[in-house]
């Protein structure tokens, strides 16, 4: 009982903290308009496709699937970052707001803590607008899919991550409950592609430990 209150003290204290204009729709409202004219201006400045634009989301939409679990394993959990804005988002807030004994959605509110919020979104979408200009001076198809390709991998983040926390039982949902086990939290990073923590050997099993990364 005395877990389950701290727990509660701790989202009361972040939903305080939260600016004057939060509402849970218009959350979801403004990170959708985001994805929605993102993808818009992705497809707008595709001249045309082709089979080789398909192949190539796929292999983008991995490529970002390993920034992802890098980006995850070494920043988001590195103790050398601990100042770090995301890091502090992240492992200090969401890891508290959500345990693995309380990991689901209980309150509207809560998706303070499940989806990007507004600002970290268009950071993150930007970003990929940055990485992908070079390609699309170069290419124009294989610049476009890889700015594409980023923006569905973030899109299916955000939905899968989602889904992790509205008690949805399913692999990548106990993929994810491993990752918020505090015994546990140095492996199962990736979210989109299990896998890659397989390859990566942070997957847990009873077999074997996770190195943890300082």
């Amino acid at each position: 009982m005395k877990e389950r209150e701290k727990l509660l003290q701790l989202r009361k204290e972040n939903n305080e903290q939260l600016p004057f204009w939060y509402h849970p729709l218009l959350h979801i409202l403004i990170n959708s308009l985001f994805f929605l004219l993102f993808l818009t201006f992705g497809f707008m400045a595709l001249e045309k496709t082709s089979l080789k634009f398909s192949f190539l989301i796929s292999i983008f939409i991995l490529f970002w699937g390993v920034i992802e679990y890098l980006v995850h394993r070494f920043v988001l959990h590195s103790q050398k970052l601990k100042n770090f804005h995301f890091y502090i988002g992240h492992t200090h807030y969401h890891h508290q707001y959500f345990t693995n004994k309380y990991m689901n959605y209980e309150t509207p509110i809560d998706l303070n803590r499940i989806l990007l919020m507004p600002l970290d979104l268009l950071a993150t979408l930007l970003i990929n607008l940055f990485l992908s200009t070079p390609l699309f001076l170069i290419d124009r198809e294989v610049g476009c899919a890889f700015f594409i390709a980023g923006v569905l991998h973030t899109l299916l983040y955000e939905i899968i991550h989602g889904m992790s926390h509205f008690g949805f039982d399913n692999y990548f949902t106990r993929n994810h409950l491993a990752h918020h086990d505090p015994k546990k939290m140095h492996g199962h990073f990736s979210v989109v592609i299990p896998l890659l923590d397989h390859l990566f050997k942070t997957e847990y099993s009873k077999q074997e430990k996770i190195h943890v990364h300082q």
